[in-house]
């Protein structure tokens, strides 16, 4: 008599087809949910620099009872975050990703002293801007 233990060739080739199609299927929609995640993330951290932004602005002019627009703008961007002499840095204790930078400052001339109204963050790829009053606006660039 014949032992018909086993699988033969055939049934564990169809098992690898089926479970190759099942993972064709899922892998993109998983690097969607990743890609989402990420922006969460960056989106959050962007509003985290934003705070340490305003609460920066709203103590310097506290301190000095008026505030320069244009020393202002250069305190915040000659310095990358969390290198040493960033204004910043006290305020994040970390909350950022390494190499992330602040693009851009968004202030208004109509109110005095001048007030912060959003920044462009840009962050392994991902650009946010934020500002004030509005949704977060997202878009992926080339690093």
């Amino acid at each position: 008599m014949k032992n018909n233990k086993g699988f033969t060739l055939v049934e564990t080739l169809a098992v690898l087809v089926i479970l190759a199609i099942m993972a064709a299927v899922a892998v993109p929609s998983m690097v969607g949910y990743i890609d989402s995640a990420k922006e969460k993330v960056y989106i959050s951290e962007a509003s985290t620099v934003s705070t340490a932004i305003q609460t920066y602005l709203m103590e310097e002019y506290a301190r000095k009872g008026e505030l320069d627009t244009f020393e202002f703008y250069a305190e915040i961007m000659t310095t990358d975050l969390g290198q040493p002499g960033c204004p910043l840095n006290d305020y994040l204790s970390g909350g950022y990703t390494e190499g992330a930078k602040i693009q851009e400052l968004y202030l208004s001339d109509n109110y005095v002293p001048c007030r912060f109204v959003g920044i462009k963050y840009v962050v392994k790829g991902y650009a946010i801007e934020l500002r004030v009053g509005k949704e977060p606006e997202v878009e992926k660039i080339s690093p």
